[in-house]
């Protein structure tokens, strides 16, 4: 038997190693966006981590958000601001932490 001419179609495995790949790097993009938001800061004056989970995983609105947490509309307005902040800080580090690459930068540079 001469194999020597023999070709072989690798794209079907390439393309499943690279959807592994994928899904390697979103679990952990996910696992840094869990840790992210535990590390947030969780005291009286900086109820960021409750903040964050009340306005992006229940979807409260900012006036839901300023009536729950006793703030004017403007007050919580800046919270939201320095609590993305400070989860963008904790993002960065945990995804440089577990040595994700490429890294998702969520700050913005002006």
């Amino acid at each position: 038997m001469d194999v020597k001419n023999t070709k072989v179609d690798t794209s079907l495995n390439t393309d499943l190693a690279n959807q592994y790949v994928e899904i390697f790097y979103s679990q952990k993009i996910v696992s840094c966006v869990a840790d992210a938001l535990n590390n947030c800061t969780q005291t009286t004056g900086k109820p960021y981590k409750k903040f964050l989970i009340d306005r992006y995983l229940h979807l409260l609105n900012m006036e839901d958000i300023a009536i729950k947490y006793s703030f004017s509309r403007s007050t919580a307005t800046r919270m939201d601001n320095k609590a993305l902040l400070e989860f963008a800080d904790k993002f960065l580090f945990s995804q440089l932490m577990n040595q994700v690459s490429p890294v998702i930068d969520l700050h913005v540079y002006q």
